[in-house]
């Protein structure tokens, strides 16, 4: 679910399970994290959080931190 915090802040949490379809193989799992902002003129701002753990098969962790700014018109 999505948490409201001070100043307008809202932030979610999101874990993922990975497993192949076919056999069932443990592919890793992803926490996800997002802190969003309302702006003026129609306009979000986004921080993105994701961290993967590979667990099987040849996958790297990965982490990735991204900033966006969307419009809606």
């Amino acid at each position: 679910g999505t948490a409201a915090l001070p100043f307008g802040f809202t932030a979610r949490a999101i874990y993922h399970d990975f497993e192949a379809e076919d056999d069932g193989t443990d592919l890793g799992y992803e926490l996800d994290f997002v802190l969003a902002k309302p702006l003026p003129w129609n306009m979000k701002s986004l921080l993105k959080a994701a961290f993967y753990n590979a667990e099987e098969g040849n996958f790297l962790d990965t982490q990735r931190l991204t900033f966006q700014v969307e419009y809606t018109y």
